[in-house]
């Protein structure tokens, strides 16, 4: 019996006050396997993680760096991203 993995889509909150610290936390949830792709909106301190990973793992890993808080966890889907003409 084999299981298939479905991408997920996790968005993050982390308490992030400089530089150093959103360059710390990126560079140790890079190393989780499973990881397709990864977004950072200073502005509203959000992480979002598109990939196979586990949620509760890659929020262990940041808690490291300050207070984190799962947002949600979702099916990534390629047709939700709207494009914006100006």
């Amino acid at each position: 019996m084999t299981m298939t993995r479905l991408h997920k889509k996790m968005v993050l909150r982390l308490v992030m006050d400089d530089y150093n610290m959103k360059r710390r936390a990126l560079h140790s949830i890079t190393k989780v396997e499973g990881i397709d792709s990864i977004s950072l909106n200073m502005m509203e301190k959000k992480i979002t993680v598109i990939g196979e990973a586990d949620p509760v793992c890659i929020t262990i890993k940041l808690r490291k760096f300050g207070f984190t808080e799962l947002l949600s966890v979702g099916p990534a889907d390629a047709t939700e991203e709207k494009i914006v003409w100006l």
